[in-house]
């Protein structure tokens, strides 16, 4: 289904205007058009990866097979969109070039299909704009994560634990919603989450912890949804003006006078002595929801 490159929401075949916000459907003006990646290792131990979506699409992102680095395709409709891709040392760059003169479209047709090797760590840095994506990343070794969203929705899963130790993870959204899973799995060090005026849902569940891992959470008028196992031991600082809800096994231990913020730790970190999670969070006059899950 189509959707709207200015407010991201979805069309239906027949819609002349987006209801939303009364930008006009246009028409495709050439016809797709389809680009076959298949791109090696580049060369060394490690590699980074860079995409970058400037268009408004749709994208998806899976496990491939070890043999190739990046394989898939690319479907658009406008040849300003076509990727253009970049090999210097070990950075790998997928590109969608930013133009001096832009054709301003509601309805272009910019569709990923993209799947990642498992055959050697990497980091990856990611922006896209006005975006739908699915990223199941489960598995891959990687090193470091960025992924800077603006009017987007985008799911990132990790249904399988990474090999590799992540040292950050890095995420930001803009107005769109993020909903991010199995987080445990994704072996990271430190987190950091911006979040911009949608909602953002953190499931911390997956593998147990081998070590103890930190984030840092900033928000303003938006909302998180947080979720973690019941069982890895869970300490919570919120700063702020946000009104925050705690379920689940999640208790007050420690309120902030005058602020809507406080501490907020569960029964395993009373009382395991095993690797725990932190998490700070520094809000404007959002809402922070706090649950535990078996």
């Amino acid at each position: 289904m189509p959707f709207c490159s200015k407010c991201g929401k979805e069309l239906g075949a027949e819609d002349l205007f987006c209801s939303a916000c009364g930008t006009p459907v246009g028409d495709t003006i050439q016809a797709i058009q389809v680009e076959t990646l298949d791109i090696p290792y580049p060369d060394g131990g490690s590699a980074r990866l860079e995409i970058v979506v400037r268009s408004a699409g749709r994208i998806n992102v899976s496990r491939g097979a070890s043999e190739k680095f990046v394989e898939g395709t690319v479907e658009y409709d406008d040849s300003e969109l076509a990727p253009v891709v970049r090999v210097q040392g070990d950075r790998v760059r997928i590109v969608q070039e930013e133009r001096f003169v832009v054709r301003v479209r509601s309805n272009p047709v910019n569709r990923w299909d993209l799947k990642l090797g498992d055959g050697k760590p990497f980091s990856m840095d990611v922006k896209c704009g006005v975006s739908m994506g699915d990223w199941d990343l489960g598995g891959l070794p990687l090193t470091d994560l960025t992924l800077q969203a603006g009017v987007s929705n985008n799911s990132l899963s990790f249904d399988a634990p990474n090999p590799e130790a992540l040292r950050l993870l890095k995420l930001s959204a803009g107005a769109g919603d993020l909903d991010v899973s199995g987080l445990l799995n994704a072996n990271f060090d430190r987190m950091k989450v911006e979040g911009g005026v949608g909602e953002v849902r953190l499931g911390f569940t997956g593998k147990s912890l081998d070590r103890d891992a930190r984030v840092d959470i900033g928000g303003g008028v938006g909302s998180f949804r947080i979720t973690v196992d019941e069982t890895v031991p869970t300490r919570v600082s919120v700063e702020g003006l946000a009104s925050v809800s705690a379920h689940g096994g999640f208790l007050q231990t420690r309120s902030r006078g005058f602020s809507l913020g406080g501490v907020y730790t569960n029964d395993a970190y009373e009382s395991s002595q095993s690797p725990s999670l932190r998490l700070d969070i520094r809000m404007g006059v959002g809402s922070v929801s706090l649950d535990t899950t078996r």
